[in-house]
């Protein structure tokens, strides 16, 4: 499949600033059956993407399941009143190679999709993505846009571009994946697209209130964390950077689920004057999920890759493993502090 192929003149998608490849529209248009996918620790975006294109594919007549490695976290239920985000057991391998096409979303890396993805490359059929991280050697060809601030931005414009009516249903849930990603439209990359999609979706029936309610109301238990965490917390390289690591002792007992603990390094990258933040909590005996956030000019993908993740310039994502807490804080400082320095004459606050 080519990627570059360029979008037909006057196109929906051109008027948007999007190429999606012709042989990519075509084998949505020609498929009959469709399984989708997103990446383990599935989120708003994913999701959201997901239940759009559930609806919309629903609308054009076409058979589509979802089977994800992970099961939907409590606050994107809203998302899936009729149970469709399905979880992938071992039952639904003749599913997910017999379908005519499977799609990633919200990622192109069938590596982050598990088992599902790896189902269907071992039958040889094929697969897709639609994805807005940056490119790379280990994802797979589809509709790629790296430059977009969400998954669901993309889906809007695919769908318009196939002709898909835009009902109440997509819409909210386009408008969750774009606002979650975009944490409520505070990081656009200064592009004025999502506003524009995110304004048709209001006119389409979205709820924005309802909608950003069941996305940014966080559950008490995640106080209770913070509050075991602070006597340990400090900012480090003269306020440009933060460091948190919660261990099992520090989550023993609270009742939050995996995406609700990952909201601490939003907090935490809110703080005035912090440039590069991280938050690593315990999975396992000397085994670490890492966030990283940092602040415009200040990239961490590239340390995130180095450490076998990847992400977003801004938002990424690593594993640590055979490491103490202690050496899990001090990995992290020495590396974010020499980012932090990189822009040593970056304006220390953000602006309001």
């Amino acid at each position: 499949m080519t990627e570059k192929q360029p979008p037909a003149a006057g196109s929906f998608a051109a008027q948007w600033g999007f190429t999606i490849p012709s042989s990519f529209l075509a084998a949505i248009r020609e498929a009959r059956t469709v399984v989708l996918m997103t990446h383990r620790g599935p989120d708003g975006d994913g999701l959201g993407s997901q239940a759009a294109l559930i609806a919309a594919f629903d609308g054009m007549g076409k058979q589509v399941s979802v089977l994800n490695c992970d099961k939907v976290p409590p606050r994107y239920r809203f998302l899936d009143p009729e149970g469709r985000l399905g979880l992938y057991s071992s039952s639904d391998q003749s599913s997910i190679c017999d379908a005519d096409l499977a799609l990633l979303v919200d990622t192109a890396e069938p590596g982050r999709a598990g088992t599902p993805a790896r189902v269907r490359l071992k039958a040889a059929r094929p697969l897709l993505a639609i994805d807005h991280h940056p490119r790379n050697a280990k994802g797979v060809d589809g509709f790629i846009a790296g430059d977009s601030s969400s998954t669901a931005e993309m889906v809007f414009v695919l769908l318009k571009e196939l002709g898909c009516p835009i009902t109440q249903r997509i819409a909210e849930a386009l408008f969750a994946g774009i606002a979650f990603d975009t944490h409520s439209f505070r990081f656009i990359r200064n592009n004025g697209r999502p506003l524009r999609i995110a304004n048709e979706l209001l006119e389409a029936g979205a709820d924005a209130e309802k909608i950003q309610n069941e996305l940014f109301r966080h559950p008490p238990d995640l106080l209770a964390l913070l509050g075991r965490l602070l006597p340990q917390f400090a900012v480090t390289a003269e306020g440009r950077v933060a460091v948190l690591v919660a261990t099992k002792a520090h989550l023993a007992g609270l009742s939050l689920d995996s995406d609700e603990i990952g909201e601490v390094v939003n907090l935490i990258n809110s703080l005035r004057g912090v440039r590069v933040c991280a938050f690593a909590r315990q999975r396992g005996r000397r085994s670490w999920r890492v966030n990283l956030r940092s602040q415009a000019g200040y990239p961490i993908n590239g340390v995130a890759r180095e450490w076998g993740g990847g992400g977003h310039e801004n938002a990424a994502g690593a594993t640590f493993e055979g490491l103490t807490a202690e050496a899990v804080q001090a990995k992290l400082e020495k590396a974010l502090a020499e980012i932090a320095s990189s822009r040593s004459t970056a304006p220390r606050e953000e602006s309001s």
